[in-house]
């Protein structure tokens, strides 16, 4: 097949995932504290609950009572949880605010450094981290949305939601192509286009990304930011968490044990590994 032929295949299947009954506009590493991108787990043909759970720290999924009075137009108020078992003395969760744009920005790109790498190049990605930045400043809108978790008074994990008609952050054309230069700065926007999902619905909330950093990993902050996230989406009358992750992604196993179930799985192909180095999808629920 020549190139030419083969660029109209690809058009034509990008449309149709558009157009059709999948679409590509979805955050596909949802993360938590167990990820390992060398994770091998046989996964072809596998579908709802008929894939195994994986071997993982994280085990601490007991009920945490919560007392949230927080609606839409107010910051909630901080969670403080303490451990038994002594790995975290202090975990508190709270709103994100200005203060937070580097940490939440340098968090999500490393936490997908893999995609990242994909498409701006491995020398590219503190370029990444400052253009992640701008772009969450200039929307201080999405801070109500987002959660940050403190652990011994520093920042140590994010959780990022959207809702139907969210506003999100998006990375200027020109800024974009000031750093990358215009290829490369066309392959990260069109990835984060791809990438990028809203609930169809005014009942169900969307978890963009779950990231924690890297050395607190496997010590429950994962679990209780998706615990504290359910909880504020409550309060915001949803009824449903849904979440997409590549198929290879360890973290689903964080989510089945918190009552997450996998409902649709998609090979994208050539439109979506061509974007950011990934074919199997796999799209999670669960109701609240």
């Amino acid at each position: 097949m020549t190139y030419s032929r083969l660029a109209i295949q690809v058009l034509k299947r990008s449309h149709y995932f558009q157009s059709g009954t999948w679409s590509p506009r979805i955050y596909l590493d949802a993360e938590d504290d167990d990820f390992d991108p060398h994770y091998d787990e046989e996964l072809e043909g596998r579908y709802a609950g008929e894939y195994s759970d994986s071997d993982s720290d994280d085990d601490d999924d007991d009920d945490v009572s919560y007392n949230l009075n927080s609606v839409v137009t107010h910051q909630p108020k901080a969670l403080s949880h303490t451990k038994e078992n002594g790995d975290l003395d202090m975990l508190k969760i709270r709103n994100m605010t200005g203060d937070d744009v580097d940490f939440a920005a340098r968090l999500a790109v490393e936490a997908f450094q893999e995609k990242y790498e994909w498409t701006a190049g491995k020398n590219n990605i503190e370029d990444v981290i400052e253009l992640t930045r701008s772009s969450l400043s200039n929307c201080p809108d999405v801070y109500r949305r987002r959660f940050i978790a403190i652990h011994e008074g520093e920042p140590a994990g994010v959780i990022s939601l959207i809702l139907k008609n969210d506003i999100k952050p998006t990375i200027e054309c020109c800024d974009a192509c000031s750093k990358l230069g215009l290829c490369r700065a066309i392959c990260v926007l069109h990835m984060l286009r791809v990438l990028t999902h809203s609930p169809t619905k005014t009942v169900e909330c969307y978890i963009d990304h779950l990231c924690v950093e890297k050395n607190l990993r496997n010590k429950g902050i994962g679990t209780q930011l998706l615990k504290y996230a359910e909880n504020e989406a409550k309060q915001w009358k949803c009824g449903k968490m849904l979440l997409w992750c590549h198929a290879e992604n360890r973290a689903r196993s964080l989510y089945k044990r918190n009552g997450y179930h996998v409902i649709h799985t998609q090979d994208g192909r050539c439109y979506t590994y061509g974007t950011f180095g990934r074919r199997k999808l796999c799209k999670m629920e669960k109701l609240i």
